[in-house]
């Protein structure tokens, strides 16, 4: 079995930009076969998130088929 190495995606809220690098990054690892797993994190808490994620990243991974 193959070791998967981790990268970290962070950002400022976790909400559009280092969720959207994670999908992104795990289907095409994933895709491609590659021993690497992403995962993502944010620095600040905002009140105004609704949610986990984005519904505009949910949207558009969800049309690509990364979720």
């Amino acid at each position: 079995m193959m070791i998967k190495k981790n990268i970290l995606f962070l950002c400022s809220g976790n909400y559009f930009r280092s969720r959207f690098a994670e999908l992104w990054f795990n289907h095409e690892a994933e895709r491609r076969q590659l021993a690497w797993y992403a995962t993502s994190a944010g620095l600040l808490m905002e009140n105004d998130n609704q949610g986990n994620i984005s519904e505009y990243t949910r949207t558009f991974a969800h049309a690509r088929g990364w979720i």
